[in-house]
């Protein structure tokens, strides 16, 4: 569940030392994650940098960057609609968001009707269903979000319990208003989580794609 060509971009525009066989190589051990809360925790330490290469030419191992987070504005962005996955062997999902950093999802999100009293807690329900039929639709997402317009909830996936959520706001005190949801809740927030804190920000990035995607076994159509 990559775009393997933004991602093959990344890698060498954040790691001049690799070659293309070296980046279709890391796209390729990414790929094959398990989709399970350890794989997960595996593409977080990808995510963060945490994971390293060997460089032919120096002879020695090097940390492969996946994300700039000092400098969002260096990374591509995309949100996709009605992020589809059907594999072959058993019943297939679809995620009404998809927030994706430099071609790898970052967070899932579930946009419910505003009118049902229980909107929230049908797209937790949903979120949970796909951890049990869909894994892979969660595998390399590290956030989740539920939202019915009024109100958005976000946690870490693979832990879907309500006590784990909290509402997202800009500040503590703020009072909701549509304007400062819709600023806070930008193409960049996936970073704000995955990252130190001292490096989190909610800068606006420059390279912004907004793309209708349909998933079917890993390939886009």
């Amino acid at each position: 569940m990559l775009f393997r060509d933004e991602l093959a971009g990344a890698l060498r525009r954040f790691n001049p030392y690799m070659t293309d066989d070296s980046s279709h190589a890391v796209i390729e051990r990414l790929e094959a994650l398990p989709p399970t809360i350890e794989g997960n925790r595996e593409m977080l330490a990808c995510l963060r940098g945490e994971r390293q290469w060997y460089d032919e030419a120096e002879q020695r191992s090097r940390p492969v960057q996946l994300v700039d987070f000092a400098e969002p504005s260096n990374n591509t962005f995309h949100v996709t609609w009605e992020w589809k996955l059907k594999p072959p062997a058993h019943k297939g999902n679809r995620a009404d968001v998809m927030f994706v950093v430099n071609g790898v999802p970052g967070a899932i999100v579930e946009h419910k009707n505003p009118k049902d009293a229980d909107a929230i807690e049908r797209g937790v329900t949903q979120l949970r269903r796909y951890e049990k039929e869909t894994p892979e639709l969660m595998g390399a997402a590290q956030l989740f979000n539920v939202t019915h317009l009024l109100d958005y909830w976000y946690g870490v996936t693979w832990n879907t319990t309500r006590r784990a959520m909290a509402r997202w706001k800009e500040q503590p005190a703020e009072s909701w208003s549509w304007h400062s949801e819709r600023k806070c809740f930008s193409p960049a927030f996936p970073m704000r989580l995955s990252t130190p804190m001292s490096n989190a920000g909610c800068a606006r990035p420059s390279t912004f794609r907004c793309c209708d995607c349909t998933r079917t076994n890993g390939a886009a159509s």
